[in-house]
């Protein structure tokens, strides 16, 4: 029988108030009696009268189901669903009568309600969870930039940790290129990983992009706690990703060679009310003592959010013109965030990559921004550091196999090759190489020559590919995506 998990049920511990959250693990009939019961005595207890027949309904079938019920199944189909249970009553019973009793309770409004709201709803959660993880593009460029940078930033204070009446001299004393705008040579992993973020956001049909090309995210909270961070800290990582420029690895298209650039990484704007009205920090106002301040201890209404030219050309997949990009699946950010940031450097530079790959220490060194750490730490330990490395991504799935040109003292041998190799598997990247070459039928969803109703269609599978959504959610873009055309079709 499917089984509910029911979470953060309140109850008292020992003596006094203190609170604990408990999972209990219920299978579908014991769920539905228990929201019968909690819920129809509230509505029981209440003043409203249409409130207290509903609660009396809901407690006469939680008392009915109680009884004859013993055992209940809700199937999911599509859009709806299908309640199969077993009836058990006494021989000096009339089944019939108490069979049709039960179907009647199973129809009161309040008892729909509640399985619709607290049996269906998780049930479809579940499934939406557990469907296979669709991809979402990451950027090569944007990939590539975090495998050189990510790191300690040792030769510049964190502007943000400093008490408030330093912070002034600080803004004052950073490094600021020739146009005035900030930069930092490193960015730490956790800002990297919400760049990444940003990126499948942008491409999710849930955020609305305005004509701009800005993507508006109002529920800072859940970005937050995707991060497994406060939404104070949020804050901190969007000005370091939005406020500075970096180190960015870029393509240039005249001369079709792959260079390095001062660049910001992603634009960002913070949107907050302000005297009945809203107002905009801008991309060009943000590393400020006063906007820090007052982006720290105001409310944000929303914030934009609009990734680099270079960032954007590679998700296009705009030919001669860009690095391209990798589909990566939806546990994809999970892996990141869990990575330590030697592992998270090597997993963005090899991702850009075919799965099988050969590459000399020199180079993998210069790709993942430890030149000079190797001079500074010495090979032994940064070794270790990236034999810690290979073995991580090993443990999570990522690599399926990989050699190391050292011996275990850390030593290349005199006359080998110093080449480190890989192999990745598809647990996390859903590189080109893996795919099987299947011939589809190919539908242009904006050749006006073809039926709408195939163009729909067309789209609709054009979005599965993307990400996994709701039958809902596909005929919602849908609808959005031929708004003149379906229109013009009803007149």
């Amino acid at each position: 029988m499917k089984k509910l998990y029911v979470n953060k049920i309140n109850v008292k511990r020992g003596k006094g108030d203190s609170i604990s959250n408990i999972q209990f693990e219920l299978n579908s009939l014991q769920a539905l009696l228990m929201y019968l019961r909690i819920y129809g005595q509230q509505a029981a207890n209440n003043e409203d009268n249409t409130l207290q027949v509903l609660g009396a309904q809901m407690l006469e079938a939680a008392d009915l189901f109680g009884k004859y019920i013993s055992k209940l199944n809700f199937t999911l189909k599509n859009e709806s669903y299908t309640i199969d249970y077993i009836v058990t009553v006494k021989i000096s019973e009339d089944k019939n009568t108490i069979e049709q009793t039960v179907l009647n309770t199973l129809k009161y409004e309040a008892v729909q309600t509640v399985i619709e709201e607290f049996i269906i709803k998780p049930l479809q959660a579940d499934a939406l969870q557990n469907q296979p993880k669709k991809p979402h593009k990451q950027s090569r460029a944007y990939a590539k930039t975090v495998a050189k940078i990510v790191g300690r930033d040792t030769s510049q204070p964190s502007l943000f940790s400093l008490p408030m009446e330093e912070l002034q001299k600080a803004i004052e004393t950073q490094k600021k290129t020739e146009t005035g705008l900030p930069f930092k040579d490193k960015l730490s992993k956790n800002v990297g990983v919400l760049g990444n973020i940003l990126l499948q956001y942008h491409q999710d049909f849930n955020f609305e992009k305005d004509k701009d090309g800005y993507t508006s995210i109002t529920n800072l909270s859940a970005l937050a706690e995707e991060l497994h961070t406060d939404t104070k800290e949020l804050k901190y990582y969007l000005l370091y990703l939005g406020g500075y420029q970096y180190p960015s690895i870029t393509y240039y298209e005249e001369e079709k060679e792959i260079g390095l650039q001062l660049a910001k990484l992603f634009e960002v704007e913070f949107i907050y009310k302000r005297k009945g009205k809203d107002e905009i920090i801008d991309k060009n106002n943000l590393i400020q003592s006063d906007t820090i301040q007052l982006l720290i201890n105001t409310p944000i209404k929303r914030i934009r959010i609009k990734p680099s030219q270079q960032f954007l050309k590679d998700l296009e997949g705009k030919k001669g013109q860009a690095l391209g990009y990798v589909n990566v699946n939806d546990n994809f950010v999970a892996l990141c965030l869990g990575l330590s940031d030697y592992a998270y450097k090597l997993l963005s530079y090899s991702y850009t990559n075919k799965p099988t790959y050969t590459i000399t220490e020199s180079k993998l060194l210069e790709n993942l921004g430890l030149t000079a750490a190797m001079k500074k730490q010495g090979p032994t330990k940064l070794r270790q550091q990236l034999e810690a490395a290979f073995k991580e991504l090993e443990k999570e799935g990522h690599f399926k196999k990989y050699t190391l040109p050292f011996n275990t003292d850390y030593k290349i041998p005199a006359g080998a090759e110093d080449k480190y190799t890989w192999l990745y598997g598809d647990k996390f990247i859903n590189h080109q190489d893996f795919k099987e070459k299947v011939a589809v039928e190919y539908v242009d969803f904006n050749d006006k020559n073809i039926t709408l109703e195939a163009r729909i269609k067309a789209y609709k599978a054009y979005l599965s590919n993307k990400r996994a959504y709701t039958p809902n959610h596909l005929q919602n873009a849908a609808n959005k995506y031929f708004k003149d055309e379906l229109d013009a079709a009803k007149k």
